[in-house]
């Protein structure tokens, strides 16, 4: 099923910035900072699609400060994605 035309020029400009500043190496392990919003979770889908071209390993990590009392469903909402993408969570210090 083709892209839709603004996923698609995101994946071109997330691929385009990643050349252009040598962002990553090949084989590198990226970690993603993923707070369960709309900028990080857009980034995380990006790198996860754009993951074979970049020849890059992705891993996510998310920590819930606990700063709003409803940050529990960021966190599980997180926990959820990175499943179905079945990229590994790297666990934050308690």
């Amino acid at each position: 099923m083709p892209r839709a035309p603004a996923v698609a020029r995101v994946l071109e400009l997330v691929t385009a910035t990643a050349r252009a500043h040598e962002m990553f190496l090949p084989r590198q392990t990226v970690l993603v900072a993923v707070s369960g919003g709309p900028d990080s979770v857009c980034l995380l889908h990006s790198l996860y699609n754009l993951r074979r071209l970049l020849r890059i390993h992705l891993e996510v990590f998310h920590l819930d400060h606990g700063l709003r009392p409803d940050s529990g469903k960021d966190a599980e909402y997180v926990r959820r994605l990175t499943r179905r993408l079945k990229v590994p969570v790297v666990r934050s210090p308690s």
